[in-house]
């Protein structure tokens, strides 16, 4: 959002970085977007690969944000924004954190018991919204413990039964078909 009065722009992630967001500099110009592709098309031959970054990659297997795999762009972190003056300077502010939420409201005092009981309560209505419909509703199972807790729960609260989905492969290092 490009702000008139401060001739500032304003760049945010949403709170838990489901959506990249990639921005920085190239060949003297202020980029910004949510594919690197769409960077990559225009500026290819001014860009170049980090070597930080692909360490980084072949590490740990990805990019850790706020890294990115290419000379100076960088990943906005999740739940901030960016405000970038005129003179492409960024300044990044955290606007929403998890652990303030939790530290925010009071911390649980019940019982183990009653914690167990009140997530199976808040997992049922929160399944329960996501499958309300018209047609037969269906499950995709991994071989963890949350595919299989979602599925139990959908055929709880399901009025019919519900159909589970799996892939399953050749290589065992990879299948999880038996566990689903």
């Amino acid at each position: 959002c490009w702000d008139r009065a401060k001739k500032c722009l304003y760049l945010a992630r949403d709170r838990f970085g489901e959506k990249p967001l990639f921005y920085g500099k190239v060949n003297g110009d202020f980029v910004f977007a949510s594919e690197l592709k769409a960077i990559v098309v225009n500026y290819k031959d001014q860009m170049s690969v980090s070597r930080q970054s692909l360490a980084a990659f072949i590490r740990f297997g990805h990019v850790p944000t706020p890294h990115c795999i290419y000379k100076d762009l960088w990943k906005l972190p999740q739940g901030t924004y960016a405000t970038v003056d005129q003179s492409y300077d960024v300044k990044i502010t955290k606007y929403w954190d998890p652990r303030a939420i939790v530290l925010k409201n009071d911390p649980f005092q019940g019982s183990y018991d009653e914690a167990i009981s009140l997530l199976d309560q808040k997992l049922t209505e929160a399944v329960a919204l996501q499958v309300s419909a018209d047609v037969p509703v269906g499950s995709f199972l991994s071989g963890g413990v949350d595919s299989s807790t979602i599925s139990a729960i959908m055929q709880k609260v399901s009025g019919r039964k519900i159909d589970t989905f799996s892939i399953g492969f050749d290589d065992p290092k990879y299948n999880e078909a038996e566990y689903a």
